[in-house]
């Protein structure tokens, strides 16, 4: 190994901060904190797939949704038409027997 003699100069002044900070200490057992986070990252894992299957249920629930607006407008549409056509009589809950 080689060094300059202001490579060891600069080593030699550096030693007082070196035991300040006591560099030369282990570090604390990290062990639970990686399990905790294994355990999180494995439960963050479970609930992306579970929200994943209900957004699909969403978006096919949204689409069925749709699909029975569009229906629902397309009697409404045809109803005016008839009606203004005088083929449909007017709805009226009176005549209807509400029991």
């Amino acid at each position: 190994m080689l060094a300059t003699k202001a490579e060891l100069d600069a080593w030699v002044n550096a030693l007082p901060l070196r035991l300040t900070f006591d560099l030369g200490q282990k570090l604390p057992d990290s062990s639970a904190a990686f399990e905790t986070l294994r355990k999180t990252l494995a439960e963050h894992t479970q609930l992306r797939k579970e929200l994943k299957g209900l957004r699909e249920e969403v978006h096919k629930s949204l689409e069925l949704l749709r699909r029975s607006i569009g229906f629902a407008q397309v009697d409404v549409q045809e109803n005016a038409k008839q009606y203004s056509e005088g083929n449909l009589a007017p709805f009226s809950l009176e005549e209807r027997n509400l029991n």
